[in-house]
């Protein structure tokens, strides 16, 4: 089951207003192996609902682009709520997939599969949280959740707010991110173990490259932390 796609080369299909897509079994948003470099799907904003299956083994994404590119809120200038998991790329197949989220409403809550061609011929996955926009990094129900060999969400370009208070938020989950290039303001939330908050959960944050003056933020919620745990929670969170 389809939403909305390409499949044709060259092909453009640009939803201006908010899109109401929820409840697909199947694929919210695609582009198909028919699509080339030049095929654009452009989403203005509104929700991208993806529901749950309890198997774990069925197609479900909320973005799944093979070629070409799919972008949401390309303007950025839009409200933009999303549940569901992404991916670019497939086999020998390289994509773009480019999601926006600049206002204090807007929420992704996924993870993303970036499928390289090479080193030399990557797919591209780029994301913008601004203005208090929240990225949780849970993975959502269907295939992705039950490929166990899924570890690690990796994003081209991650590009936060433009100021300290205009940060983007990530709320942590179990798996990795690796962030090619960095730009801007970010707020990263870990859970911590309530029997020991020294132990911080959630997987690692790894940013290869980063632009100068750009800023992030590890943090934990402050629930059953003692003065005697503050310098170990601390150094616990450095090395996440």
């Amino acid at each position: 089951v389809y939403g909305i796609g390409l499949n044709g080369a060259g092909t453009t299909i640009t939803v201006q207003e908010d899109a109401d897509i929820t409840d697909v079994k199947g694929i919210s948003l695609y582009s198909q192996s028919g699509a080339d470099n030049h095929s654009k799907l452009s989403i203005g904003g509104g929700r991208i609902i993806t529901p749950e299956e309890s198997t774990n083994t069925k197609n479900y994404w909320a973005v799944y682009a093979v070629k070409g590119n799919v972008l949401l809120n390309e303007g950025k200038n839009r409200d933009l709520t999303v549940v569901g998991n992404m991916q670019a790329g497939e086999g020998q197949n390289t994509a773009v997939v480019d999601a926006s989220f600049t206002t204090s409403t807007s929420s992704w809550k996924g993870a993303i599969r970036r499928v390289d061609k090479s080193s030399i011929f990557p797919s591209t996955t780029n994301l913008t949280l601004t203005n208090g926009a929240t990225w949780t990094h849970e993975v959502q129900s269907g295939i992705l959740k039950g490929d166990s060999s899924f570890t690690t969400s990796r994003l081209t370009k991650l590009t936060g707010g433009d100021a300290a208070d205009k940060a983007g938020v990530v709320r942590q989950g179990e798996k990795n991110i690796e962030i090619d290039n960095y730009g801007g303001h970010t707020r990263f939330i870990f859970g911590h173990d309530a029997s020991d908050p020294k132990t911080i959960n959630g997987g690692n944050v790894t940013i290869k490259s980063a632009e100068a003056d750009s800023h992030v933020t590890f943090s934990t919620d402050p629930g059953g932390i003692t003065d005697s745990d503050v310098k170990p929670v601390l150094n616990a969170l450095a090395n996440k």
